[in-house]
């Protein structure tokens, strides 16, 4: 069974089309055109735009106070790919990179039509019929939760009938061009989508891990909820996760753990196993390629060795260990802004510089490849972190994103602490405690452990699992963008060399044009976003 034509289906309809007839023909062809294998791929350029990556140049570091800087290192492909959406331009696109993060998504949900305009009249038993309906009903809501938070405000800062992003809700073809639906049309989509496939793949026995489930789509619907700023909605599927199913996928205890490899060169192998594995029962559902080349790791990988690539936001430490190439360049405020910086933990290593034990935050080390221990053989290797969540080399399981229960826990503490009535700030520094114990040892009875004094006001509480929400969910899926835009849209500063370029808090840039073959596509109907021109910038000289 072939589905084709889908990736640019605002475009153009499909051509080629050969009809199944039965529902399991049809949940075949949801599970292997849709549920979102190359998600990743398509949007990661948004990834530049937050506050988790940085550009870095080991070259340029180490040459800090000598009389000249070898300037004429040119930055690849690699780095020109991504460049215009690390500085927030008000094109991301450039002759390297185009956005094809909006066609993609919307191919996901012609999937997902396909199969809901078939599967009353399939042939197959009405348990099979409910459970198409379900997971194709839960495709739909993802994707078009996904375009929602990008193309268009989010939905606590945006009128009701303010624009969003086209709604498409056919598989036929068709010859006009697609205006955008508002704001109150597209998330009343979403929330009908989310209510279909849960009230359809409730009480299915859907053991497969990979297979979109009940359980994932408690978890969808708490995160729309959330986004939503529905704090009712968000804690009754919350709370519905964990009375029915937190036993069966709880926390993952990671304060064991204290190192993502076992390799002082950063190279990945197979004697750690790391987050995502076999054994986490916190994964409910999983997803996405298994390929290295296909993860953020993969897509960062570089920046364990190259001097001019990519890097997660990390404080540059004087003292790591090696040769002392540079004096550290950033103030205790910018530490504390880089995404490692945001951990609390303290590090052991051997004389072979191999990390040995850990105290506080395991995430950081249990998530992250560490620096390269030994520095004297090259400055490029100094400061960089890789991000290590999922490694397809240990074998252990087969797609690089999942739901799991962790964001459950997160989400409930904000909706409760934002809700602020009765016991709510109790119930969510309950849920805080909860997940932090299984992330950071020792904790009961430290000064992480948290308490109703630890917070002077409610405000900083949510503020707290703003940055909770940061550390727990980094380098998954885009989470980190999405909570920029819906929180406080920080300001936030991205250096290249001796340039800066800032995004403003609140900035327009906070919501992506949509692909210039839209626009010229559809003309005049589809209204664009108006993003701030960034300067261009100065190519540097010695």
């Amino acid at each position: 069974m072939i589905l084709t034509g889908c990736s640019d289906f605002l475009e153009r309809s499909a051509q080629d089309l050969i009809i199944p007839s039965t529902t399991r023909e049809y949940k075949e062809i949801l599970q292997g055109d849709a549920y979102f294998k190359n998600l990743l791929a398509n949007y990661l350029f948004v990834i530049y735009m937050t506050d988790d990556v940085e550009f870095f140049d080991g070259n340029f570091l180490a040459e800090e106070g000598t009389a000249g800087r070898n300037w004429s290192i040119k930055e690849d492909s690699r780095f020109a790919t991504f460049f215009d959406a690390y500085r927030w331009a008000d094109e991301v696109e450039n002759s390297i990179l185009s956005d094809n993060a909006y066609g993609y998504l919307y191919s996901q949900a012609l999937t997902a039509n396909v199969c809901l305009e078939a599967a009353e009249t399939s042939e197959g038993t009405a348990e099979e019929k409910e459970i198409l309906i379900g997971q194709a009903s839960f495709t739909r809501a993802f994707a078009y939760l996904m375009l929602a938070n990008l193309y268009a405000k989010p939905y606590g800062q945006s009128a009701p009938d303010d624009p969003c992003v086209p709604i498409k809700l056919t598989s036929g073809p068709v010859t006009t061009t697609f205006a955008r639906s508002t704001t109150a049309e597209v998330w009343k989509l979403i929330t009908d989508d989310v209510e279909a496939a849960l009230s359809n793949l409730k009480g299915k026995s859907i053991t497969n891990i990979y297979e979109i489930n009940h359980k994932a789509a408690l978890i969808l619907a708490a995160r729309a909820a959330l986004y939503m700023e529905d704090w009712d909605k968000a804690i009754r599927y919350g709370e519905e996760f964990l009375a029915t199913y937190g036993a069966a996928h709880p926390l993952y205890d990671i304060t064991t753990q204290y190192r993502a490899t076992a390799s002082t060169l950063q190279s990945r192998d197979n004697v750690v196993i790391n987050f995502y594995n076999n054994d986490n029962k916190e994964l409910v559902w999983v997803f996405g390629p298994s390929s290295i080349a296909y993860t953020y790791n993969g897509y960062i990988s570089g920046m364990g060795n190259s001097s001019i690539y990519w890097r997660v936001s990390s404080p540059l430490d004087k003292n790591a260990g090696g040769t002392v190439y540079r004096e550290i360049i950033q103030s205790e405020e910018e530490m504390k802004k880089t995404l490692i910086g945001q951990y609390n933990f303290t590090v052991t290593r051997s004389t072979a510089q191999v990390i040995t034990a850990v105290t506080g935050d395991r995430r950081p080390v249990y998530w992250f490849m560490p620096p390269k221990g030994n520095y004297t053989v090259s400055p490029s290797g100094r400061y960089n972190y890789v991000s290590l969540k999922y490694d397809p080399t240990d074998g252990h399981l087969v797609g690089s994103m999942a739901f799991r229960t962790g964001e459950i826990y997160i989400t409930l503490a904000e909706a409760y602490a934002r809700r602020n009535t009765g016991s709510d700030i109790t119930k969510a520094i309950s849920m805080l405690n909860d997940l932090r114990s299984t992330r950071i040892a020792p904790y009961a009875g430290t000064a992480e452990e948290l308490t109703a004094t630890t917070f002077a006001a409610p405000q900083a509480l949510v503020e707290f699992i703003w940055q909770e929400r940061r550390r727990e969910l980094c380098f998954e899926e885009l989470h980190r963008w999405w909570d920029m835009r819906r929180t406080n849209q920080p300001a936030v500063t991205h250096k290249w060399r001796t340039t800066s370029y800032s995004l403003a808090q609140g900035d327009g840039a906070y919501v992506l044009n949509f692909p210039l073959k839209e626009r010229d596509f559809n003309g005049g109907r589809l209204q664009p976003n108006i993003r701030p021109v960034r300067p261009e910038d100065p190519q540097p000289t010695n």
